[in-house]
């Protein structure tokens, strides 16, 4: 074991040491001064501007432009004491010329040329005129992503009168000045730079400097061409690569980059210097390893005590709590967005960890003092990262952060691989697939996408086993719809091992999904069905039956602990229903099986056995919405158990509402309250008093609150307040005629269930004649 570490950590040294050895030409910043012919440069409302501009023209710039402000995270703020200048906008700003496109051409090859870029990738937008008076300056900060592919900046300095106002540009530790004073009519003074350098403009100590100010972009027609050809590099770091895939420490390399991108400008088209140079070689070497390469973000979260100032500042931790690092943010080499989700960091999988040491956080979030706790600061931080995996090991890897993100990558395989090939991944998709899924923190497993792919792939043995160690263990209504269709696929004899115990095992527990199940699968198998499919769902839907009076025990005892603690409305009958109870819908699930395949006995038992569980499947709503659906199919209206049903609820509905509710004479409140103490017999006292309406007990705050939820889980007819004077305070109790405005409503809509029920009469046969 001590071996194969020491080994292991001489392949990453190695290959550390030969990508750290690609070195293309170019820098981070490029500048200097050229003599140039002028360009015709006219600002709005100024007109065309001279060479060396002239202090009137300044002074009229500086009339027309606004004080230029500065990014701080999302905000954006002016102080003169960060930045101190003034701006104009590219709008109102024109530069032409006969010869400026030549110019301009010529200083872009330059820059091109100093960034080790190729001449035709990048181009240049205005973005602003900058003017900074005597004493005005910048102070260091980071340009932030202003068009999509950008890159840079580049600062062109227009001939004008000053001293001072140097702009230094700083990266990895080392520093570049330019002097951007031009002070010659023809003369420009320039300096580009890649966008994550963080970069300051001097004071300017005596006149003037103007400049305009360009954002760098990629062209989006052209190819990012990367780093010269690096054929004897590549071979070696191919070598050194299948060195590591071959050995068992870790799944990734994650390489991070020298530079800075922003989440929405991450791609390989914008990698910049060595960072390019890096991706094409170890892409090539990846490609010719057998290992796949993205280019990711490495999100660092930090946690823990900060020390708030006098000021109320905090912005450093002086004690870490906890610390988290994963991927995420995935860019393929094609440009695609793979969903690869949140990928872990196992130890040794970062190489150049060094440069995770004195990182400026991304975001910070200060959580303030909270109860007996102290404030928290959480550091975000974010890094780019080139992420190296075999391509053998792709699927155990997404499958590693979500199985449902490995589902989706499988899927994108379908048209990519051979039938074998694809045999394979959904092989060892369903062996790693965790088989203690928590359905509440995962909600989203993509299981039924699992079950498609099985299905449309025709693999039944694996099919047969996801069933029985995943979905007979994990089973809920998201995956009915393709359940079906695979069972389907089986023969009847695998069918019919696998539906029958699923059904006696969940029918107790959730009715509704499983009677919806076996009406897909007998809708699916339509009117000509062999007798062995017959048998199958003959025997799954007797099972069905025989579990529906514990289904129906199950719903009513879930219903009334519900409604006891308060979690339902007060008319729970129009919830949508919950995952143990018996809708309609279940209703008409239930009886359409039992009337296509024949069971006529059965179901007469079960419109009887539903008779027993008002409760779970009540007579007033539940069972009149199922008679309408079913008295639409076929013949059913005339079977016995629709008559049954169609009694039970007319029955039930002529016996509450054969009249109208009469509006209660007095102010009497008659319920049982249980409870001997003082303050319960007064309150039992007071409901029961034909004339009293208005009651008030001035008791402590627990008491009071006891009151209001007796009250409320009693469903009193009582309306109360807390009357906040005096020591306690007074919870005032007044009745109210809730119960009869609720009667109301319920009679309203049993006249109108009633006159469903009017159209919807069984049809009894008298011979072979129906009346």
């Amino acid at each position: 074991m001590e071996n194969q570490e020491i080994r292991y950590q001489e392949i990453t040294e190695r290959f550390v040491k030969l990508l750290q050895s690609v070195d293309r030409p170019g820098n981070y910043c490029v500048g200097g001064k050229e003599h140039v012919l002028m360009p015709s440069i006219t600002v709005e409302n100024v007109g065309i501007i001279a060479f060396p501009v002239p202090q009137a023209q300044i002074d009229a710039l500086i009339d027309v432009a606004e004080r230029a402000p500065y990014g701080k995270g999302t905000k954006t703020i002016t102080d003169t004491s960060v930045r101190n200048c003034f701006q104009i906008d590219a709008s109102q700003i024109r530069v032409a010329g006969s010869s400026w496109k030549k110019t301009f051409k010529q200083i872009m090859n330059l820059i091109s040329e100093g960034l080790g870029l190729a001449d035709e990738q990048i181009d240049a937008e205005l973005y602003k005129l900058l003017v900074y008076e005597k004493g005005g300056f910048f102070a260091p900060h980071r340009d932030t992503e202003k068009v999509s592919g950008m890159i840079g900046t580049l600062s062109l300095s227009l001939p004008t009168s000053g001293e001072g106002g140097e702009l230094a540009i700083s990266h990895g530790g080392e520093e570049t000045v330019f002097n951007m004073n031009a002070t010659e009519p023809s003369e420009l003074a320039y300096a580009a730079f890649y966008a994550d350098c963080i970069h300051e403009a001097r004071p300017v100590t005596k006149g003037n400097r103007i400049s305009l100010v360009y954002n760098l972009f990629i062209r989006s027609d052209k190819e990012w061409t990367g780093a010269p050809e690096y054929t004897e590099l590549t071979g070696k770091v191919r070598e050194s690569l299948i060195d590591w895939r071959d050995s068992t420490k870790n799944d990734k390399i994650v390489w991070l980059l020298d530079h800075s991108y922003s989440e929405r400008g991450l791609s390989f088209d914008t990698l910049k210097g060595t960072d390019a140079a890096v991706a094409r070689v170890l892409g090539e070497a990846a490609d010719s390893g057998d290992c796949d390469m993205h280019v990711a973000t490495l999100y660092i979260n930090e946690t823990g005590d900060v020390e708030i100032d006098r000021w109320g500042h905090g912005d450093t931790i002086s004690e870490l709590h906890d610390r988290t690092e994963h991927l995420e943010n995935w860019v393929a080499r094609d440009g695609s967005n793979p969903s690869f989700g949140k990928l872990s960091i196992s130890e040794g999988e970062i190489l150049r960890p060094d440069l995770l040491e004195d990182l400026d956080p991304d975001e910070d979030l200060l959580e303030e003092y909270h109860g007996n706790y102290g404030p928290t600061l959480e550091l975000i931080y974010r890094v780019a990262a080139l992420v190296v995996w075999p391509r053998a090991k792709t699927l155990e890897i997404i499958a590693g952060g979500n199985i449902r993100h490995a589902v989706s990558w499988v899927a994108t395989q379908c048209d990519r691989v051979s039938d074998s090939e694809m045999r394979g991944l959904l092989s060892k998709l369903a062996t790693i697939w965790p088989e203690e899924t928590n359905r509440w923190y995962q909600p989203d497993d993509n299981r039924a996408e699992m079950l498609r792919l099985l299905h449309v792939t025709n693999n039944a043995d694996i099919a047969s086993d996801f069933l029985d160690r995943i979905v007979f263990n994990q089973y809920d209504s998201e995956e009915n719809p393709s359940l079906a269709d695979l069972i389907l696929t089986f023969k009847p004899e695998v069918a019919g091992r696998f539906l029958p115990k699923l059904v006696e095992k969940y029918m107790p527990q959730a009715p509704r999904h499983v009677l919806a199940l076996l009406l897909l699968i007998t809708e699916n198998l339509g009117q000509e069905v062999e007798q062995a499919w017959l048998d199958v769902q003959t025997k799954a839907v007797r099972i069905a039956l025989s579990s529906l009076q514990v289904a129906l025990e199950n719903t009513t005892e879930s219903l009334a602990k519900d409604i006891y603690l308060g979690l339902l409305a007060e008319e729970y009958n129009n919830l949508s229903p919950k995952e143990y109870s018996v809708n309609s819908r279940a209703v008409l699930d239930l009886f359409v099986l039992t009337y296509r395949l024949g069971l006529v006995e059965e179901s007469v038992q079960a419109a009887t056995t539903i008779a027993d569980y008002p409760v779970a499947i009540t007579p007033d709503r539940v069972i009149p919405e199922a008679l309408a659906k079913l008295y639409k199919i076929g013949k059913i209206r005339t079977t016995h158990a629709y008559q049954l049903l169609w009694r039970q609820s007319t029955d039930f509905l002529l016996q509450r509402s054969s009249t109208p509710p009469e509006e209660p004479t007095d102010w009497t409140i008659d319920t049982e309250i249980p409870g001997t103490d003082d303050l319960y017999s007064d309150l039992r006292e007071f409901c029961l008093d034909p004339e009293a309406r208005v009651i008030g007990f001035k008791v402590a705050k627990p008491l009071r609150k006891d009151l209001r939820e007796k009250i409320k889980s009693l469903r009193l007819d009582i309306d109360y307040g807390t009357h906040r004077t005096g020591s306690p305070y007074t919870l005032v109790c007044k009745k109210n005629r809730a119960s009869y405005k609720r009667r109301l409503i319920e009679y309203a809509e049993d006249v109108r269930y009633i006159k469903l029920l009017l159209t919807l009469v069984p049809q009894y046969k008298t011979g072979n004649i129906e009346e």
